[in-house]
């Protein structure tokens, strides 16, 4: 296929999905990067040669040099990935804390967007931007204001960064947790299971900014909207299973238990009716909520 083309990198992507299609259990690619994934080192063999031998029934080949076998550990699309997790590419966060002070709105939306890849290894990713973001606000271009507020933010993301959590892979034969939090102008959840100590292992974190509305909400709307919110961002890990939802806002249990009032909780009480769950009430200090999120330990 040529270079340069507009529609090439999108055309070659189908044509290596179809070409995959039937093993898709254990092979995936982006463009001509492929991965294959196994549980046992004797799959694994099968599992390469079956890859290998559809590839080169498509009429591709493969160059030894840029091949990694048998690797425990490895870098792909900007992730370290290996032993059941996922962290950030060591390189890419190198090349962050190197970063220098963005001094335009366009340096701040390059900033912003290399951060933001990694936005789902910081659990209050939302708070630590929300300065960042404010500046690439409007159509005047330019240099933009930076002050302490701004410098903190920069600063605070780029060591939250250098220090971000490993994720785990989903663990299917185990309960699924979503521990759901809110407050006056974020809502925040983590995804996370109990590994056999009872330790918390989390698998993702999700964060958003309230809108100038939604920050009108009373707190058991926003409370509301964090469980709803939380479903939607991990649904296509919850399907087929009963999940525990752990919140510190005691009046929630009623969510499911009586039919609420408000037509706003009613909407969304019949929109969680797609899952299957339960409600945990965990007070203050017990309850691992979307604000400790980041002390819950991956070791």
């Amino acid at each position: 296929m040529p270079f340069g083309l507009s529609g090439a990198s999108g055309t070659f992507q189908k044509i290596i999905n179809n070409v995959l299609r039937s093993h898709s259990s254990y092979a995936q690619a982006y463009i001509d990067d492929i991965i294959v994934y196994s549980k046992t080192w004797d799959e694994h063999l099968i599992h390469l040669r079956n890859v290998l031998q559809e590839l080169e029934n498509a009429g591709f080949s493969v160059k030894l040099r840029k091949c990694t076998f048998a690797a425990k550990e490895l870098q792909f699309l900007g992730h370290k990935i290996g032993g059941g997790k996922h962290a950030p590419d060591e390189e890419k966060i190198a090349a962050i804390k190197r970063l220098e002070r963005p001094k335009t709105k366009k340096d701040v939306r390059s900033v912003l967007g290399l951060m933001g890849f990694y936005r789902s290894y910081i659990p209050n990713y939302a708070e630590f931007a929300t300065p960042l973001t404010e500046l690439t606000k409007g159509k005047k271009s330019g240099d933009v204001k930076w002050g302490k507020r701004e410098e903190e933010s920069f600063c605070g993301l780029k060591k939250a960064l250098c220090e971000a959590t490993a994720l785990n892979a989903p663990d299917f034969g185990k309960p699924f947790e979503i521990h759901a939090d809110a407050s006056d102008y974020t809502v925040g959840c983590c995804l996370t299971q109990k590994d056999e100590k009872g330790n918390y292992r989390p698998i993702a974190f999700v964060r958003q900014k309230f809108n100038k509305t939604q920050r009108n909400w009373a707190t058991i709307e926003k409370e509301a909207y964090a469980i709803l919110f939380g479903f939607k961002k991990f649904d296509k890990w919850l399907h087929g299973t009963t999940v525990e939802i752990v919140t510190d806002h005691n009046p929630l249990k009623y969510l499911i238990e009586k039919t609420p009032k408000s037509p706003k909780l009613t909407r969304w009480a019949l929109a969680l009716q797609r899952w299957s769950y339960k409600i945990t009430h965990r007070p203050g200090i017990l309850n691992h909520d979307a604000d400790a999120l980041s002390r819950l330990q991956t070791k």
